[in-house]
């Protein structure tokens, strides 16, 4: 009996591991962050509502069936079944969207690879922004923009938005571009160029606010 309950316990225990598990899985390529997919992936009421009902049916066909054995002994194979059952699930469901996210994400990150080269080649590199791209307000901050973009092109960037749909796939690959384009953009600029850019850029905005 002690035998049963230790897998039991065991059973459950390593089946909210894979249940957690499978969230970094369905939102990949998000960081392993445990305690970030604890707090804000894993939908913990659909689950404890789900796991509940299954302790509940559990309790109910202990009293029904196998009546030669003792209660706590039907309970437990019950619920280790469950269990089992339950990583299944969970896994394949994991481990399938795992498989589409992958695939989408190194499609985008092969896309912004090959941008990286051919604007590298072009000398038109870009400095991505995500949200809404607003056009100035009046006559001042269209200067501020102009002089703003001309401070860019002297250091090789352009300024390209991707938009208010700020996506992990997204947000990584612009980062795999960032990586690749910033050597030839030191050795075109020279080191500091970054810094020397932006308090450019900086000194402009104090001018015009």
């Amino acid at each position: 009996m002690k035998k049963i309950l230790i897998i039991t316990i065991l059973s459950t225990v390593l089946l909210w591991i894979i249940n957690i598990f499978s969230y970094y899985l369905l939102n990949y390529p998000n960081e392993l962050d445990i305690l970030k997919i604890i707090k804000e992936n894993v939908e913990w009421k659909p689950l404890l509502l789900i796991y509940l009902a299954l302790i509940f049916i559990s309790i109910i066909s202990s009293f029904l069936f196998f009546k030669n054995r003792t209660f706590l002994n039907k309970f437990c194979r019950i619920m280790i079944a469950f269990n089992i059952i339950g990583m299944i699930i969970m896994s394949v469901i994991g481990l399938n969207r795992f498989i589409e996210n992958k695939k989408y994400f190194d499609e985008i990150l092969t896309e912004f690879r090959k941008k990286a080269e051919k604007d590298i080649k072009n000398d038109d590199v870009k400095t991505f922004g995500f949200g809404l791209s607003l056009p100035p307000k009046n006559k001042i901050q269209e200067i501020e923009k102009v002089k703003t973009d001309s401070i860019l092109k002297i250091y090789g960037l352009k300024v390209k938005n991707l938009g208010c749909s700020i996506t992990p796939e997204l947000t990584k690959a612009s980062e795999e571009y960032e990586k690749i384009t910033e050597v030839y953009l030191t050795k075109r600029n020279g080191k500091g160029w970054r810094m020397k850019m932006e308090n450019e850029i900086q000194n402009v905005n104090k001018n015009y606010r």
